[in-house]
């Protein structure tokens, strides 16, 4: 094969590696996103917030033995609290310093368990986790 055939094949395979990356983007493009306050209560799996989540802190045990995780996302600029198999009705939140915005949800047992996110724009967030019985409760650092 002489060298324009191979040029020429090189080419159209970049051509059309660059459509089928363009089809992607647009896929995520039509995927529900936000930032900032307009991310306030919504679900992080049903926006593009957690593709790029982080977890910036160590979790924080409650007394049943209940972790809860700080998650932040840098692109959304919103944070939310997340827990493995806590025992059911275990109240984990997501609070803003200074309480002024706070998320919450409740444990079934063996969920996976997320709150809502919240602006995190210019401002720290917590976690907290707290049993069953309300005794106990944990709180992560501020992110």
């Amino acid at each position: 094969m002489n060298m324009r055939r191979v040029a020429s094949a090189v080419a159209a395979t970049a051509i059309a590696a660059g459509g089928m990356v363009a089809s992607s983007g647009t896929a995520e493009a039509a995927r529900i996103s936000c930032y900032a306050s307009s991310c306030n209560h919504l679900n992080p799996y049903k926006t593009t917030c957690a593709g790029d989540a982080i977890r910036p802190l160590p979790g924080a045990k409650d007394s049943d033995g209940s972790v809860v995780y700080l998650y932040y996302s840098p692109s959304c600029r919103a944070t939310w609290a997340e827990t493995w198999s806590a025992p059911y009705k275990t109240r984990i939140v997501v609070y803003r310093d200074g309480g002024s915005l706070h998320s919450e949800d409740w444990a079934t047992y063996g969920a996976h368990t997320w709150t809502g996110m919240i602006n995190d724009a210019g401002y720290k967030s917590f976690a907290v986790i707290c049993p069953p019985d309300g005794l106990g409760c944990a709180q992560t650092s501020s992110y």
